[in-house]
């Protein structure tokens, strides 16, 4: 008896780190995957929709991928710990000089607006304008 009793607690604790890492499926993505690497991870989804490059891909628990080519944005399941991650595909790139070092003058953005040289034409209401029939 004591043997099966030393067995269970050889058990359990060889069992406990696997059971205290607690990676599921969802924490294994990452942002860049493909289409058949997600599948590979979380198997075939309930539902696809594609259209205009991008690709959503539903799972249960309100569990969601979004592709945009590769793997964008996701929303784990309600039950599960792992926090969705999102990456803004149209972000515009951050203002200044940090991105390119440039031996040209910045641009006048406000440039002058020269006067009209030219006169302009009278007002003409609707009883000047006749239609020639």
């Amino acid at each position: 008896m004591k043997c099966g009793a030393v067995r269970f607690i050889l058990f359990f604790c060889f069992l406990s780190p696997v059971a205290m890492r607690g990676e599921s499926a969802w924490d294994q993505l990452r942002i860049g995957m493909t289409e058949v690497e997600a599948e590979a991870i979380l198997g075939a989804p309930l539902l696809r929709s594609v259209g205009q490059d991008f690709a959503v891909w539903i799972y249960n628990h309100r569990a969601e991928l979004v592709f945009y080519g590769p793997l964008i944005a996701w929303s784990a399941p309600r039950e599960g710990k792992a926090p969705g991650r999102v990456v803004d595909v149209w972000q515009a790139p951050p203002q200044g000089d940090a991105l390119a070092v440039t031996f040209l003058p910045k641009p006048n953005r406000h440039l002058p607006v020269a006067e009209r040289r030219t006169p302009i034409a009278p007002a003409v209401g609707r009883s000047a304008v006749r239609s020639k029939r």
